[in-house]
């Protein structure tokens, strides 16, 4: 379970029409598959490369789905209304936008931080943050590869009254889809873990941040200067050189592990890692600055890192 939202809630944040059912029904999950489909459900129809999903909505009804919804003129309307009456059809423009609408109408409804992270490296940045502020912050990371117009939003769906925080990994699938991913998860914090080679998808996530949020942007890259100019909000650096949040003296240890100092603005800790993998170790400082920015202390840093990886 992780959606609470009426019929009604639903119909309010995608603008859409309740074609047939009951404005007060509960609805707890989102799908699109129809044999996945369970009492509780709502069924998005997408369009694929090969089928359509509006020809499967009503096998998501009988699998027990308590709604669906419908694109505005499918021929597939008066059909379903006929044989499905009692369950809730909901007509909106475009099925794939309502469902993004959905998610943001529930990241909103929560009030949480939300951490937005673009650029290269972008899940193992999000592991590494996860791992430090999993357990003080109850906090949820996005599933691998759910990082797109139809991943995110089921992500942000699958968040609970108990996570105090949610970091999701964004693709860079441009910068109309940024733009996009951004209004939908409305991040609290964004990171561009590169600094430069995000392009403009780094950009307008970036512009999407104003005042009262937080960019963190890597200073190694000269082009974070850049960036910082494209935002009002807050900006905090990190990297391998001088910066906010950075390491230094990184050095070989024992059994495959790996030491280096790290700085936290004027605190610095010593830790030694459980790898010698250098794309984990680049990922180090962004990680630590988003714990840092969501309030994880330094030495809670230093455990996360030292108990990487750990079984989830």
């Amino acid at each position: 379970m992780s959606i609470r939202l009426t019929t009604s809630d639903i119909v309010k944040a995608t603008g859409g029409r309740l074609v047939t059912g009951y404005a007060l029904a509960m609805m707890e999950l989102v799908c699109l598959d129809s044999r996945k489909a369970t009492p509780g459900s709502i069924f998005v129809p997408l369009k694929g490369k090969r089928r359509d999903g509006h020809s499967f909505i009503g096998d998501a009804f009988k699998r027990g789905a308590s709604a669906a919804f419908v694109k505005r003129g499918s021929s597939v309307l008066s059909t379903v209304k006929k044989k499905h009456t009692g369950k809730n059809l909901i007509e909106v423009d475009d099925p794939l936008a309502a469902m993004g609408e959905i998610a943001r109408y529930w990241r909103q409804k929560l009030r949480l931080p939300v951490v937005a992270i673009a650029g290269s490296q972008t899940a193992l940045t999000r592991d590494l943050a996860w791992h430090i502020a999993r357990e003080p912050l109850v906090a949820y990371k996005s599933r691998d590869d759910w990082n797109d117009l139809v991943g995110l939003p089921r992500c942000l769906c699958e968040l609970e009254g108990g996570h105090k925080a949610a970091i999701l990994e964004m693709g860079m699938n441009g910068p109309e889809g940024i733009r996009r991913l951004a209004e939908i998860c409305d991040p609290t914090i964004g990171i561009i873990t590169d600094g430069g080679s995000s392009g403009q998808g780094g950009v307008e996530l970036v512009r999407h941040l104003g005042a009262g949020h937080t960019v963190l942007l890597n200073s190694d890259n000269p082009s974070y200067a850049a960036l910082a100019k494209e935002t009002s909000a807050m900006v905090v650096t990190f990297g391998t050189k001088k910066a906010d949040i950075h390491t230094r003296s990184i050095r070989p240890a024992k059994g495959g592990r790996t030491a280096f100092d790290l700085h936290v603005r004027d605190e610095k800790a010593h830790v030694t890692m459980k790898t010698d993998d250098p794309s984990v170790l680049d990922s180090v400082p962004g990680a630590a600055a988003v714990a840092h920015v969501l309030g994880v202390g330094t030495e809670l840093i230093k455990a996360g890192l030292e108990q990487y990886p750990r079984q989830e």
